[in-house]
């Protein structure tokens, strides 16, 4: 099935589908900017500004991309801030459960909850490994720029580090402007970092570098240590920075919490 896209009748948004894996698809629509008419263009379907904050509806379709269910009424629905779910959990064995328990508790906080669901693009539509690896990091670029703001899962992954995956959305989504909003799963550490690599197993060594006390890995790498539970590229870009929510809950809560202050629809 192929993207499909239009404007609404009186072009008051940009609608359509998107197929993101088998037997199931996207329904969504995105309001025009509010601006003058004389700075108004003619076609704007792109809502990287926040009063443009996507809406969209996940519907299931058969093998042969039809719909099973009638394609929702997006005109009759309440306007929410669409947020992007980053994090490592698209590796999860259940992800596609996990992410639907995420974007409910968004729905919770009155928040549209955009998960990448990486895995799922429909690896059957494209000619090589490369080029479906390509689909996938558009597609999630681009929820990430119909999103308000972002909640990204800071847990060690595969050692003591963010997701490499995550951290470049992050790093994506503070350019565009968007506030970011970090946690931790159950358990995980968010004491300073060099507690995070001791607990990955590996073990530090104290030094004296340039006059003053420094710790090293076992390869004879620094370990950066500013107090901070990640790295400082991360914890210092975050809405509140330093601070990492303890839960997914947590953050989404505060999360609109923010937008309702922005007065953003």
């Amino acid at each position: 099935m192929s993207p499909s896209l239009g404007w609404t009748e009186n072009c008051a948004a940009w609608s359509g589908s998107l197929p993101l894996r088998s037997g199931l698809c996207l329904a969504f629509r995105i309001p025009r900017f509010s601006a003058s008419p004389h700075k108004q263009k003619k076609h704007a379907p792109i809502a990287k500004e926040r009063e443009g904050c996507w809406v969209g509806h996940l519907y299931p379709q058969d093998p042969t991309g039809r719909r099973t269910t009638p394609m929702p009424d997006l005109t009759d629905q309440p306007h929410s801030p669409a947020v992007y779910l980053a994090g490592p959990d698209v590796f999860r064995q259940n992800a596609m459960e996990h992410g639907a328990q995420l974007v409910a508790t968004c729905a919770q906080a009155g928040l549209k909850g955009l998960y990448p669901l990486d895995a799922e693009l429909g690896a059957h539509t494209h000619d090589s490994p490369s080029t479906l690896a390509a689909a996938i990091a558009r597609a999630n670029m681009g929820l990430i720029r119909q999103s308000c703001a972002v909640i990204a899962d800071l847990s060690p992954f595969r050692g003591p580090n963010v997701d490499d995956g995550t951290a470049f959305e992050i790093g994506y989504a503070h350019a565009l402007g968007l506030p970011i909003f970090g946690y931790v799963c159950t358990g995980a550490h968010t004491a300073p970092y060099p507690e995070r690599v001791r607990a990955s197993g590996e073990k530090l060594t104290t030094i004296t570098h340039d006059n003053r006390p420094t710790l090293v890995d076992e390869t004879g790498m620094m370990v950066e240590d500013f107090g901070l539970p990640v790295n400082l590229m991360i914890a210092t870009i975050l809405h509140e920075p330093g601070h990492i929510f303890t839960s997914a809950t947590a953050a989404i809560a505060a999360a609109a919490t923010h937008l309702r202050s922005q007065n953003r629809p």
